[in-house]
């Protein structure tokens, strides 16, 4: 059985999926119906809409989203490690990190954060981007 309808968690925020879920339109993410509410407002969730139905008509039934599988930019990743390396946080304290991240003018890094838990996660985990 596919794993969208057997994972328990939201691959962005981690809430449970009881209350629901429904693949993102920027990537293939499982996501809560409280995350869809947010992709919504996304400048570019219009043009993920417009994309995902001519992929669709062309026969595409597995395109990926406009944003495809996020991975981490090497940008992304040295930020990660300077505060890794500070010794200061639980790197799962992720609203912490991203206190830090936008005091150091880290954006790159607090955005990435918004949307990509699922990612981030397997980073500090394994080093996997």
């Amino acid at each position: 059985m596919d794993k969208f309808f057997t994972q328990t968690a939201c691959d962005r925020c981690g809430a449970e999926l009881k209350g629901g879920r429904i693949m993102s339109m920027f990537n293939t993410d499982c996501i809560c119906l409280k995350c869809k509410e947010k992709e919504q407002l996304d400048p570019e969730y219009n043009k993920a809409l417009e994309v995902e139905r001519e992929q669709i008509q062309k026969g595409n039934y597995n395109y990926k989203g406009i944003r495809g599988t996020r991975r981490i930019s090497d940008q992304v990743a040295e930020q990660i490690l300077v505060i890794r390396d500070m010794g200061k946080y639980n790197m799962f304290d992720v609203k912490s990190i991203q206190v830090e991240a936008y005091e150091r003018g880290y954006y790159e890094l607090v955005m990435f954060l918004e949307g990509n838990l699922k990612t981030y996660s397997e980073f500090i985990l394994t080093g996997k981007r």
